[in-house]
């Protein structure tokens, strides 16, 4: 499918909601480390189900669906918006089953199946954000004027995750 040309207050709309999800992610997953340890458990799931949603939204973003990639429909955003070229590298394939088996609806597996042994909420975040930090990386070296800002909130999700309640609070997301 051809991707449709943005605005440029398309673009810069798209990237503020990128850096939104980038920094949400990050800090729900401080939160919910937050709340793991101190409850109560029904907040800690809010958080986690909070981070399964803006990581799922982000694997979309750089990974597409299926084989090849795609996305739902020319609206959808992906990299190929704002660099000339992508090819993803992460396979976020079983992740996205998982959060889509876990969230927004009410099955059987969501009630009985545990994730898959070593997975944890934090790793996923971090090879997303290390997934959005290669973007990140591709539109500097094709000279996007939004790649600074896109580093900053890779840096800003990561110092959010590993937020733990020795020390300041992750903060509002941006």
């Amino acid at each position: 499918m051809a991707r449709r040309e943005l605005t440029p207050g398309e673009e810069m709309r798209a990237v503020h909601h990128l850096i939104y999800e980038v920094t949400s992610a990050g800090a729900m997953c401080g939160w919910t480390r937050h709340f793991e340890q101190v409850g109560p458990a029904e907040v800690k799931n809010a958080c986690l189900e909070s981070a399964l949603v803006h990581l799922r939204l982000l694997i979309e973003f750089v990974h597409g669906r299926g084989e090849p990639a795609r996305w739902h429909d020319d609206t959808d955003l992906s990299p190929t918006h704002f660099v000339s070229d992508w090819h993803r590298q992460a396979d976020f394939k079983d992740d996205l089953a998982l959060a889509d088996r876990h969230l927004v609806h009410l099955s059987l597996e969501r009630a009985e199946e545990d994730p898959p042994q070593g997975w944890t909420l934090w790793d996923l975040t971090d090879r997303v954000l290390s997934e959005v930090q290669r973007f990140a990386d591709e539109a500097e070296l094709q000279r996007n004027k939004y790649a600074h800002s896109l580093h900053e909130a890779v840096s800003l999700a990561r110092m959010r995750m590993n937020w733990t309640s020795d020390t300041e609070s992750p903060g509002p997301s941006s």
